[in-house]
């Protein structure tokens, strides 16, 4: 029955320590908002975190228990568990000013009257799962989604020159968790420690994804 509510959610699926899981904080609204100020918020220990630089600020509607809202995204967070385990996110406390109407008569250019409301989210409990042993060997530390693509050099060579291979990686998972891979040769060549040439992270789809190219 609240006018105002603040509530944080995660999407509800299995989780694993380097695996993206998006926290936002949405606040509900049958108000005239104006302001709005953060107090007290969770240190996200256990976790790295990445912060949403462009979220939509596009207010939509949501009915619940029979009454309207309107709903807007304030926050997106990008977590990444460290280990395995339960984690316990603390609420967060803000400040809400809000239009409130004067008393009696005021003139054409008396100033905004605002009232202050203070709400908070509630606590949510985020499950991490161990990760499965990989009895292969192979498992570098890569959890999420990842594509790759090679792009190799010169391909004609003589036996004086060396022969370069690109890979690009690109992942929603944490990508200071897993070493770049490895060439797989028969041993008719040299092999050189591969070198990562561009590591950086960009938002797209509603994720962090990050993009690492190796040489």
């Amino acid at each position: 029955s609240e006018s105002i509510k603040l509530v944080a959610f995660v999407e509800p699926v299995d989780y694993y320590p380097g695996q993206q899981i998006i926290l936002h904080y949405k606040l509900l609204f049958r108000e005239n908002v104006q302001t709005i100020n953060t107090l007290s918020e969770d240190d996200y220990s256990g976790f790295f975190i990445q912060n949403f630089n462009t979220i939509s600020r596009a207010a939509t509607y949501e009915t619940i228990n029979g009454l309207p809202y309107k709903s807007r995204i304030i926050k997106s967070i990008a977590l990444f568990a460290h280990q395995s385990g339960t984690y316990t996110i603390d609420p967060m406390i803000m400040d809400v000013g809000v239009s409130a109407p004067y008393p009696g008569n005021q003139g054409f250019f008396t100033m905004r009257r605002l009232q202050n409301i203070q709400i908070a989210s509630a606590p949510i409990t985020i499950d991490i799962l161990p990760l499965k042993s990989d009895t292969s060997q192979t498992f570098t530390g890569a959890v999420g989604q990842y594509e790759m693509t090679a792009y190799p050099g010169n391909t004609t060579l003589t036996t004086d020159e060396a022969f370069n291979l690109r890979i690009e990686i690109k992942g929603n998972g944490d990508s200071r968790r897993w070493d770049p891979p490895k060439a797989v040769t028969n041993g008719d060549f040299e092999m050189y420690d591969p070198r990562i040439i561009e590591d950086r992270a960009i938002e797209a789809n509603g994720s962090i994804i990050q993009i690492r190219s190796i040489e």
